[in-house]
């Protein structure tokens, strides 16, 4: 049901040499990547719960070991369209930011790259307003957008009670590690 690559869990700047280790993918046409540590595993499609009322973006819930993981279609997020409709084959990356779970749904997996973190801009004025990448990596076959997963989770609303709301209404079940499950609602 899933596959799992060489995905290390050892933080960006201890990643040896300057460099660090980022998940590349695909959304549409856009290249883009998620900083390694972050990311727990690569799934295929599997089936979703659909939660009554959530946003267009949201796919629904995948059941992780009994926690509701919210599954984002990035294509959506991202104002691109949404990526349906989904095959078995369609990814799904699982990640984690301490506590929280989250899930979004791409094109493509295409690699685990190993960029020199000087090959990282930081976005020029972050006060411009909210967007899902924080910063730009080049690489040798062009520019990658890093996705800015803590931002997508801030701006989304997951964690800070909607879950909870869901579950008291029956939709979902609480998650295992701290009670809380994870809702698109």
């Amino acid at each position: 049901m899933f596959f799992q690559s060489a995905l290390s869990t050892e933080p960006a700047e201890k990643a040896g040499g300057g460099f660090r280790p980022l998940l590349r993918f695909t959304v549409g046409d856009l290249q883009c990547a998620i900083d390694l540590s972050q990311v727990e595993r690569v799934y295929l499609f599997m089936e979703l719960i659909q939660v009554p009322g959530r946003p267009d973006y949201c796919a629904g819930l995948m059941n992780y070991h009994g926690q509701g993981i919210a599954v984002i279609d990035l294509g959506s997020w991202l104002g691109m369209g949404a990526m349906r409709p989904y095959s078995l084959e369609t990814p799904v990356i699982l990640c984690r930011l301490g506590a929280h779970r989250l899930a979004f749904i791409v094109s493509e997996v295409t690699g685990v790259d190993k960029s020199p973190v000087d090959a990282i801009s930081r976005q020029a004025d972050p006060g411009v307003g909210h967007t899902p990448f924080k910063a730009v990596v080049s690489l040798p076959d062009g520019l990658v957008m890093l996705l800015d997963t803590a931002g997508i989770l801030e701006v989304s609303g997951l964690g800070d009670g909607k879950a909870d709301r869901a579950m008291e209404e029956g939709c979902i079940a609480p998650g295992k590690e701290d009670g809380h499950a994870r809702a698109c609602a």
